[in-house]
């Protein structure tokens, strides 16, 4: 699990930045030390519910299809109407909507 939580969430990837500009201290490469993750939840969702139902529901656009998109507390944060209890925690959330793959 481990490993897994490092590849799709960038974090072995932290020791590979430049040193060239790197801070003083304990995490070179880093400028300022990054706080540790206390809980991560990784969905993997084989056969789930599409990005288009749930996180990036794409108002306004042509593939939006049937689902709605509903306001969060977070400004400018916007999900599917399937998730109205997730909406009052969106301010709490880390959404990435720009990942792409070449796997069927």
């Amino acid at each position: 699990m481990e490993g897994t939580a490092k590849a799709f969430l960038g974090v072995g990837a932290l020791g590979m930045t430049s040193r060239s500009n790197a801070a003083p201290g304990p995490n070179p490469g880093i400028s300022q030390p990054a706080g540790a993750a206390k809980h991560v939840i990784y969905l993997y969702m084989g056969g789930g519910m599409s990005h288009l139902d749930t996180f990036d529901t794409k108002p306004g656009h042509a593939n939006q299809g049937q689902t709605k998109t509903i306001k969060t507390n977070a400004d400018g944060v916007r999900i599917s109407e399937y998730l109205p209890s997730l909406a009052g925690h969106a301010n709490k959330l880390a959404i990435v909507n720009s990942l792409t793959s070449t796997a069927a």
